[in-house]
């Protein structure tokens, strides 16, 4: 028996190892993949940078070039409008001093004119006079005719610096029609560059999460398991009970009946997994557990921390992040610190540093999809004092399309003891798939939260429950309740969604478990008794025959000894003596037996001790044989049921002993 729970433990742990080793290969084939495809992100990454920062300085350059150039253009061309503006300014001053002393000049020569012709009609004594004025005249028409030539200088200057500055113009327009396609080109590549930022960023952020993902898989993986000495004990008590029935229990049974039936094979084996499972969570042990689902933003968050805090402002909250939705199913439970841990599918509690469970999001999730496959859900403790007969969980609800994620949410909601589906009044509808999936898989109690009825009138609220009616009605399925719920605790009493709570039945199945078992083996129990009793009842049976046959030899064997004794009284009585003369030869003294004596020795010889006496004996001594060896046989049956029903009877004793340890445990 202990190289057969030897094997069976080595079977279990050798199944566990490859489990582990597959998880780790495929875990380790992942990383493979991530890393290479990491590796090739860098290197477009690297790529892409350095093209970026290779255009980014060229078009730095082209802006350099154009802005210098455009410079100097515009340099030019304020030199060229200042030099055209100081000619022209020149030429103005000229033309006006021209004009001045063409009017003064004018002047002159009228009042020359005049003068010389005063002078010509009055006094020609003043002849030396006239002609000064006249040589005068003469020198002024000289000077005016300087200043004409100097102003048509200036003109032609003008006139070339005007030729100047129109080709300076069209030159700075075409400087300007490239500037501006150089400007476009260059936004255009600043658009292209900021594209290119962007997908960088993209990647960046992708190839952050891969890896942030990676970490996250190689902490799951590299988990501890959970050690508490209280719940170590339990653990230890439980595994004690799962031995002695899946050990000498099983073996009684077998023995005694050759095989297991089917309800000893299950509760023997997959509920007494179950079992084993179900108990070792001291988060649903001796509590109440309710699961809350809804979609996103539908409130459950709110409605779990009044549940917490019980409106008490000083009880802390839920410590979650409120804004995230619930990736993985998690248990709420009490506790005397903040703690957590993951339940993995090969039902084992492991912790869970603080920053890697919040690490979770459905984003990070679906990078390493396979993470699911590790955690079936988290546990989450804290101190609260309303948590100690109450375990909340937190689901994610069903609507992704992932077929694996339901069946995972489906299997943790029914180890709850009821189902809280909150809704939205605002969206006031649940979708069909939910419907169809809770109907088919759900076997507890289902209670409808209409939430949020502070955001809406009295009548939409009534509305909205008409219509979750009539759906669930028209489908057939029982809701066990329908709850108006908000945040504020004016509108809606905490009491509103505690009193369903509180008058939650609390699932018996581990106790129910326990039951059936002990009631399955006084049955075997029982059955064995009663083996027992008939084969006792058959032993006393062949005991009786054995005596009555022993009786009857006896019986024989006296009648043929008187026979014997007879036949040899009739023997010596024939013995006759002769007496003989000395000398005379007579008859010797011999037996001699009367015709009648003779005729009853041979009939007592042969008919009785020969015939009948033997053969009485012979039978009775057979019967006696076969009594005896029935004696034996029934004997040995009676000792081998004695030995399996002991073992039964045993086996029963310490089932009874190892529950009353557990209680004792719980207690």
């Amino acid at each position: 028996m202990a190289q057969l729970e030897w094997t069976t433990g080595t079977i279990v742990a050798a199944s566990i190892i490859a489990v582990l080793a597959a998880m780790g290969v495929v875990m380790f084939v992942l990383w493979r993949r991530q890393s290479k495809q990491t590796l090739q992100a860098q290197q477009k990454a690297k790529q892409a940078e350095d093209q970026l920062a290779f255009d980014t300085v060229t078009h730095q350059n082209v802006v350099k070039e154009n802005e210098l150039l455009l410079g100097r253009l515009q340099d030019e061309n304020q030199k060229l409008n200042e030099a055209l503006e100081q000619l022209d300014s020149q030429q103005q001053e000229a033309a006006n001093q021209l004009k001045q002393r063409e009017m003064e000049m004018g002047s002159r020569i009228q009042d020359l004119q005049q003068q010389l012709a005063q002078k010509l009609g009055t006094e020609t004594h003043e002849a030396p006079q006239l002609a000064a004025l006249l040589q005068e005249t003469e020198k002024q028409k000289k000077t005016i005719k300087s200043l004409e030539e100097e102003l048509e200088d200036a003109q032609d200057e003008l006139d070339e610096l005007s030729k100047r500055n129109k080709k300076a113009s069209t030159e700075l327009h075409e400087l300007k029609d490239k500037y501006s396609e150089s400007e476009a080109a260059l936004s255009q590549s600043l658009k292209e560059t900021a594209a290119l930022q962007d997908k960088l960023r993209e990647q960046t952020e992708a190839l952050q999460i891969k890896m942030e993902s990676l970490s996250f898989v190689q902490e799951i993986l590299s988990a501890p398991e959970s050690h508490d000495e209280q719940a170590a004990a339990r653990y230890s008590r439980i595994e004690a009970l799962q031995n002695l029935v899946e050990g000498d229990m099983k073996e009684a049974v077998k023995s005694t009946f050759g095989t297991l039936d089917d309800e000893a094979q299950r509760l023997m084996g997959s509920e007494l997994t179950k079992w084993v499972v179900t108990q070792k969570k001291s988060w649903l042990a001796g509590k109440t557990a309710v699961a809350f689902v809804g979609q996103f933003s539908a409130g459950k968050t709110s409605i779990v921390n009044r549940i917490l805090s019980q409106d008490d402002p000083t009880v802390p909250r839920l410590p979650v992040r409120t804004g995230a939705t619930t990736a993985i199913a998690t248990y709420i439970t009490g506790g005397e610190h903040t703690e957590y841990r993951y339940f993995s599918h090969d039902n084992r509690l492991r912790a869970l540093e603080a920053d890697v469970f919040n690490k979770v999001t459905k984003e990070l999730l679906d990078q390493v999809g396979s993470v699911r496959n590790l955690i079936k859900y988290f546990v989450m403790t804290y101190d609260n004092r309303y948590l100690e007969n109450l375990s909340i969980l937190d689901t994610p609800g069903f609507d992704s399309g992932d077929k694996e994620d339901h069946n995972r949410t489906l299997e943790v909601i029914n180890e709850c003891d009821a189902l809280f589906w909150v809704i939205d009044v605002q969206s006031g509808t649940i979708n069909r798939s939910s419907i169809e999936l809770i109907k088919e898989h759900l076997h507890k109690p289902l209670y409808i939260v209409i939430n949020k009825i502070d955001t809406v009138a009295s009548i939409e609220v009534e509305q909205v429950e008409n219509q979750l009616r009539e759906t669930f009605e028209r489908e057939g399925f029982a809701v066990a309740g329908y709850i108006r719920f908000c945040a504020n605790e004016e509108i809606a009493p905490l009491s509103d969604i505690m009193t369903p709570i509180q008058s939650i039945t609390r699932s018996e199945e581990t106790s129910d478990y326990l039951r059936r078992l002990q009631r399955r083996m006084k049955e075997y129990l029982e059955e064995l008794e009663s083996q027992q009793a008939k084969k006792y009842a058959t032993y006393q049976r062949a005991t009786n025959d054995y005596n009555d046959a022993q009786e009857e030899f006896n019986k024989a064997y006296s009648t043929l000894a008187g026979n014997c004794e007879w036949a040899a009284n009739i023997i010596n009585a024939s013995w006759t003596t002769h007496f003989r003369i000395a000398g005379i030869i007579g008859p010797s003294d011999k037996y001699e037996l009367s015709r009648n004596n003779g005729e009853t020795l041979k009939d007592l010889i042969i008919n009785s001790i020969a015939d009948a006496n033997l053969k009485r004996i012979r039978e009775n001594y057979e019967e006696t044989t076969n009594a005896s060896k029935m004696i034996q046989r029934t004997f040995t049956e009676l000792m081998e049921s004695q030995k399996r029903t002991g073992m039964i009877r045993k086996a029963l004793a310490d089932l009874k002993k190892q529950i009353n340890l557990l209680k004792e445990e719980e207690n």
